[in-house]
C-alpha cells in the first residue's frame, strides 16, 4: 500500500512515547488508552506504571545514600516504566489502534482515504481512490469515486438503483462534476435518504 494509515502512525508514536520519555509518559499513555478504548486491563497497567515511577521519584528524591533493597526496589521502578512500559506499548499498540471490528476498519480506512482525496486530489487519483476497477493495491474501505466510476462501482453503494445509477451516468456525459454527496442529491434530486449512504460511500474527485 502507498500510504501508511494515519492510524499506524499514530500508534508508533504512542508506542515509542515511554521510550523517549525515559518512562515518565508510560502511565499517561497507557491510562489514555484505557479511556480510548474503555479498557479495564490498560487502566491498571498505567496505575502500576504510575506506582513504578513513583516509587523511583520518591527513593531517588529521598535524603541520604540508597542502597539495599531501596535501591532495588528504585531502579526497578524505573526500569518497569521505561523499558517495560516500552515493550508493553508496541505489544499492544495494533490493539489499541486498531479497529475493533471489520466494519470500524473499514470506515476507518475510508475516512482517511477520504481526507486525503480532499488534501490531494491528484495523489488520490492515482492510487485509485474510489476505483476498485482499476485494480490498483491501495484500500480506501469500498469508497466509490461518484464523478468516475463505471456503473458497476457505483452499484455497490447501499441504495443506488439501476435508475438512480442512469441518472448519474446521464448527468456525468453533460460534464458535470459532483463536488459532495448533498450537490450530487440536490442536482439529480436523489431521495434524502440516500444523503447518509452517499456520504459514507461517496468519494467527489475532480
Amino acid at each position: 500500500m502507498d500510504q501508511v494509515p494515519q492510524s499506524a502512525a499514530r500508534g508508533l508514536l504512542w508506542a515509542v512515547a515511554p521510550l523517549v520519555t525515559i518512562g515518565f509518559a508510560t502511565p499517561f499513555t497507557f491510562l489514555w488508552a484505557a479511556f480510548w478504548r474503555r479498557s479495564w486491563w490498560l487502566a491498571l497497567s498505567g496505575l502500576l506504571y504510575a506506582t513504578s515511577m513513583a516509587a523511583w521519584l520518591l527513593i531517588g528524591n529521598a535524603t541520604g545514600t540508597v542502597s539495599g533493597i531501596w535501591a532495588v526496589v528504585m531502579v526497578l521502578g524505573l526500569f518497569v516504566s521505561w523499558l517495560g512500559g516500552t515493550l508493553h506499548a508496541f505489544t499492544v499498540r495494533k490493539k489499541v489502534f486498531g479497529p475493533a471490528c471489520p466494519f470500524e476498519r473499514a470506515r476507518l480506512l475510508r475516512r482517511e482515504a477520504r481526507a486525503l482525496a480532499d488534501r490531494n486530489p491528484g495523489r488520490a487519483r492515482r492510487l485509485g481512490v474510489g476505483r476498485p476497477d482499476l485494480g490498483l493495491r491501495f484500500d480506501d474501505g469500498g469508497l466509490v469515486d461518484m464523478n468516475h466510476a463505471p456503473a458497476i462501482v457505483l452499484r455497490t453503494v447501499p441504495g443506488m438503483t439501476p435508475d438512480l445509477i442512469e441518472r448519474v451516468l446521464e448527468a456525468r456525459s453533460r460534464t458535470v462534476t459532483f463536488t459532495s454527496a448533498e450537490d450530487l442529491s440536490d442536482l439529480l434530486e436523489l431521495p434524502v435518504t440516500l444523503n447518509d449512504e452517499l456520504s459514507e460511500y461517496g468519494v467527489y474527485l475532480p
